[in-house]
């Protein structure tokens, strides 16, 4: 008599290659879905390699299912490393099932390439979206917008618009406008006025140093708690003597044998 194990087992056999003979076919006939995620047949955990042959390209869904026969079917060290997989897709079970995993998917993806909404048009804060440019290095997608101050703006990509992390083209800074900025101090930094933005869009501002140099800071450096803003002259002064000052060699002596005897 065949126990019950052993009928979950060929149970779990029988569904997960119906699942990999299906897109196996799907290849073969030329219909590869747009949304699929490449699966390595033979996991990695039992010995599989990244052979062609091993791989099976998956729908959203049927990747979710065949990770979850998987943490059903292995045992062992093998079978926590599955149920590690399925817990970090399921996102520690806030999605509970595969269109669920496939719906959060698809939208994830076109959040990322800009493939599922058209932002032309829209306002996102002081921001108004002109038109699609060219993606940024990672393959996001990035708009064209311009600010209600006049500027323009191509830094955004669909995450941050849609998230509200950039609503502006960098003249609102901690809620502070532009002429609100111009003539405030930061350490030895007073700032003139502002730069170009850098390449991830954020603000630079030009500023005058005590010492008389001119540096050019990101608002976020410009307010970093806990550091003291300068120029990079006097930063390399301060490196170079310490930071109370140039150390004699009578107080470099001592220092070293305090160490010493430490």
């Amino acid at each position: 008599m065949i126990s019950a194990q052993r009928l979950s087992e060929e149970r779990y056999h029988r569904w997960y290659f119906a699942i990999v003979d299906r897109a196996h076919a799907r290849e073969l006939a030329g219909g590869i879905a747009v949304y699929t995620e490449r699966h390595h047949i033979i996991p990695k955990a039992v010995g599989g390699g990244n052979e062609k042959t091993n791989f099976a390209e998956l729908t959203y869904r049927e990747h979710f299912l065949v990770h979850w026969i998987l943490s059903k079917w292995c045992t062992g060290r093998v079978r926590r490393r599955m149920q590690s997989a399925i817990s970090s897709m399921t996102m520690k079970g806030r999605i509970t099932s595969g269109w669920q995993y496939e719906i959060a998917k698809r939208a994830n993806r076109d959040a990322r390439k800009g493939t599922g909404h058209n932002l032309t048009g829209k306002r996102f804060g002081k921001l108004v979206v002109i038109k699609r440019v060219e993606n940024n290095r990672n393959g996001r997608t990035r708009w064209l917008c311009q600010c209600d101050c006049g500027r323009k703006t191509q830094a955004p990509i669909t995450s941050s618009l849609n998230a509200g992390t950039v609503s502006s083209c960098g003249c609102i800074v901690g809620g502070h406008p532009l002429h609100e900025i111009a003539g405030l101090r930061f350490g030895k930094l007073v700032v003139i006025e502002r730069a170009e933005n850098n390449g991830q869009g954020k603000p630079k501002w030009k500023c005058k140093c005590d010492c008389g140099g001119i540096a050019t800071k990101c608002g976020t450096d410009l307010k970093r708690v806990g550091k003291l803003v300068q120029c990079s002259s006097c930063a390399r002064k301060e490196k170079k003597n310490g930071p109370y000052g140039r150390l004699t060699p009578e107080y470099r002596s001592w220092l070293a044998h305090r160490k010493a005897a430490a």
